[in-house]
């Protein structure tokens, strides 16, 4: 038999729903109406489910509706300005800082090592954990070296301890094996770290497969892992690096390979430093200055990007350092560079206004001689014209990762 289904909504609505059919003839329901009238379905019920909605008339659910609709409408502008004001980049504007450049000494840090004891060891999946005195945890592995024997490779540096300082070897099963390598995972190094000291016999990096030297790029992606440090010191003797004011150098101290992350405040290249090297500044999210000696030639690729609060570079060198244009990020180019004085047009050098040289035809096959003694005239006044061009701008290129900054001050320093 043919049944009807009533809903009643707190609008007064009465919600006849008729099920599905199944193609054969039904009578119409009677008395479904808030009326009693009758229900006029076709007498072929569809296949789909057929809903049919009655509106109770009510002066009181009317009034609030329309009153209730009107609250909305109003308060509408009213939420739209508190949600853009809480969306606005208009953040209080923090004054550039005019203090004194100051100089930093090409001096290494005097690093000796002073590990804290250890006092747990237990087995971390294929690896083991080793637990010390000042609360910090490192996990290792073991790998056999073709010269060394097995080594030590650290892969995580946990536990609560700010001030870690890595041994230079590890006993585990009643062997010492020596701290040869680091081989940190992405997120290897603990928040709570702000300190890392590195034993000098960490100096080889895993590369396929094989252990070699560690170079520049390896030991800064190490380096990076460490979101909160502040500070990063190299025993002394460390192959190939050294570290000043918590900053990592070649050994040679012409080339600044790595910032820490959480750096902050001013911080000052060593004088000396020729190279800043690529990402050296990489993510310093804290730092407000940064000033480069005026011995400093060259600046590498993303040096100085993602400095989310970097508001003054000091540029102290009279003819600017060469650097790409991908050099400084966004954040760099919008706050202030310092250069001096008679430097400034130099920073900022208009384009040169050279067309590129065109490569003369080849005549025909069939050309007289004069034609093809005239084209090889052309084609040597060609390759002079392409030579001057390609000079001219390779040294405007040179410096492209300036052009971008938007306020450009000459001063004296």
């Amino acid at each position: 038999m043919f049944k009807f289904a009533k809903r009643l909504t707190h609008e007064g609505v009465v919600t006849p729903v008729r099920p599905f059919g199944s193609g054969r003839s039904a009578p119409a329901p009677k008395g479904d109406r808030p009326d009693g009238s009758r229900h006029s379905y076709p007498r072929r019920l569809s296949r789909l489910p057929l809903q049919v909605t009655y509106i109770r008339p009510n002066k009181e659910s009317i009034t609030n509706t329309y009153f209730s609709r009107m609250k909305k409408i109003a308060l509408f502008p009213v939420a739209a300005l508190l949600f853009l004001g809480a969306c606005s980049d208009d953040e209080e504007q923090r004054p550039v800082p005019n203090d004194p450049v100051q100089t930093v000494a090409p001096v290494a840090d005097d690093v000796t090592l002073n590990a804290p004891a250890l006092t747990d060891i237990k087995a971390d999946g294929s690896n083991f954990r080793a637990s010390y005195a000042n609360n910090q945890e490192i996990v290792y592995s073991l790998a056999s070296h073709a010269t060394q024997g097995y080594i030590a490779i650290v892969k995580r540096i946990e536990g609560s301890a700010a001030d870690v300082v890595v041994p230079a070897s590890v006993s585990y099963n009643g062997n010492d094996f020596k701290v040869y390598c680091l081989d940190l995972y992405v997120d290897g190094i603990s928040d709570n770290v702000t300190s890392l000291t590195l034993p000098s016999t960490a100096v080889a990096m895993v590369k396929n497969d094989n252990y070699v030297a560690a170079d520049a790029a390896y030991l800064r992606a190490q380096f990076e892992r460490g979101h909160s440090l502040t500070k990063i010191e190299l025993e002394n003797g460390f192959r190939g690096y050294s570290s000043i004011n918590g900053a990592v150098y070649t050994d040679n101290l012409e080339t600044l390979v790595s910032v820490p992350r959480a750096a902050a405040g001013t911080f000052t290249v060593a004088d000396g430093t020729t190279t800043i090297d690529d990402r050296a500044f990489y993510y310093c999210q804290s730092l407000d200055v940064i000033t480069f000696p005026a011995s400093v030639e060259s600046i590498g690729s993303e040096a100085v990007t993602f400095t989310d609060n970097l508001l003054l570079i000091n540029s102290l060198a009279t003819v600017p350092p060469t650097c790409p244009e991908d050099a400084f990020g966004k954040y760099a180019h919008d706050g202030v560079l310092r250069v001096p004085a008679a430097a400034k047009d130099a920073y900022t050098p208009a384009k040169p206004d050279v067309e590129e040289p065109v490569v003369p035809a080849e005549p025909a096959e069939d050309a007289s001689d004069e034609e093809w003694d005239k084209y090889y005239d052309d084609l040597d006044a060609y390759t002079a014209a392409k030579a001057e061009y390609d000079e001219i701008m390779e040294a405007y290129n040179a410096v492209a990762g300036w052009l971008p900054f938007h306020n450009i001050e000459g001063v004296t320093f």
